[in-house]
């Protein structure tokens, strides 16, 4: 059975059906090796958080995508998500989707990606397309690395450039996020020459005991000072980063208010999940 959306009525006036996109961390990301193609062999630990963007369809309206206003449609990873998902089936695409905006760009934490994938999901139903959950996944890996991770729609052990999944259950509970205002290139992490590029692969009960680490930790802290900084004010509390940054977590613990942060950090306070809000069970 395919992967099923978590469509409600829209809140937004004027439009009919609504979608999460979640946020996700990387509770770790070992870069294995430069692959002949240019990206990275990865393994990466996904699981969700139960905060992110929403999407809204006015299906009956001429194909139009908004709520990012200075991106250009080229650039645009939900308007590129529906113009693939057409190409692919066929038709003319149909409908006025609204990003409802929360995930910062370049923060390590999915956001361009969950949108473009809960696009699919939303788009795939609501068009009545018989198109398989690997032929979505495609689609959406030629957009990006990590929106068949959001398309799968459970925690995963991700492999490859991040697009070999395999489920696992993580413990799940309250997360506080500490956003600093940097928006971080994945590309310019992932080219730079002090990127450790030879870690080991662990195992499944490693990687659920917290031993992985993320590579591009030092490579961030490197090139954004506030990254660094804020990494040694929450030391004590074992602090990882998420993607390629720069968003910084901490699981599972209290971190005191009154703590002298980096000026321009935001803290947000969520629950990770392991089953994505923009699927059904």
């Amino acid at each position: 059975m395919a992967i099923q959306p978590k469509l409600t009525p829209s809140e937004r006036p004027g439009y009919d059906w609504q979608i999460e996109a979640p946020a996700k961390i990387n509770r770790f990301l070992h870069v294995l090796g430069r692959r002949p193609d240019g990206y990275h062999n990865l393994q990466t630990g996904f699981q969700f958080l139960s905060w992110g963007d929403r999407l809204h369809l006015n299906i009956d309206a001429p194909w139009e995508v908004s709520g990012l206003d200075s991106v250009p449609d080229s650039e645009n990873l939900v308007y590129r998500a529906g113009m693939a998902l057409a190409d692919f089936a066929g038709i003319v695409p149909q409908g006025q989707l609204h990003i409802e905006k929360h995930i910062p760009a370049g923060a390590g934490l999915g956001g361009g990606s969950s949108d473009a994938a809960s696009a699919l999901l939303m788009l795939r139903t609501l068009w009545k397309l018989e198109i398989s959950d690997l032929d979505l996944a495609r689609i959406g890996q030629q957009l990006g690395a990590d929106v068949p991770i959001f398309i799968h729609g459970k925690s995963a052990i991700g492999t490859g450039i991040g697009e070999q999944l395999e489920s696992i259950e993580w413990p799940c509970g309250e997360i506080e996020l500490f956003l600093p205002r940097a928006h971080v290139s994945t590309r310019d992490i992932f080219t730079d020459k002090w990127l450790t590029r030879d870690s080991q692969a662990i195992n499944m009960r490693a990687a659920l005991a917290g031993q992985g680490h993320n590579d591009c930790e030092a490579v961030c802290r490197k090139h954004f000072p506030t990254i660094d900084r804020l990494f040694d004010c929450l030391a004590q509390w074992q602090p990882k980063l998420s993607g390629s940054g720069g968003t910084v977590f901490v699981l599972h613990t209290q971190v005191p208010q009154l703590l002298n942060l980096p000026n321009g950090v935001k803290r947000q306070r969520v629950h990770t999940t392991n089953l994505s809000s923009a699927v059904t069970s």
